[in-house]
């Protein structure tokens, strides 16, 4: 598995932004806030909700499977590099 499997992704060495937003109850506001994100700034491979998990996004299922596969492989290796440096996660932008 490698960065590869997500496309326009050429390197290792690029900056890949996943969004995160807050969850809460309302569904709703939730869904305005992850919509008006892709207004401004296109939702590539998927998004992060705080507390609930990763919903990737694509084409059609095979994209949206590879998608999530990449990222979690990402996810994964930033999670064991953090541990082995000792280096806590900054607070990250997100949205509320």
């Amino acid at each position: 598995m490698h960065i590869h499997r997500l496309p326009q992704q050429w390197s290792h060495l690029e900056t890949l932004s996943i969004p995160i937003f807050d969850n809460g109850q309302d569904i709703d506001r939730l869904s305005l806030l992850v919509s008006d994100h892709h207004l401004h700034s296109p939702i590539k491979f998927g998004v992060l909700i705080r507390g609930h998990g990763l919903y990737a996004v694509g084409k059609n299922i095979a994209e949206v499977r590879r998608h999530l596969e990449a990222l979690e492989f990402l996810f994964s290796c930033e999670l064991e590099r953090l541990k082995i440096t000792g280096i806590r996660a900054s607070n990250t932008p997100h949205h509320r």
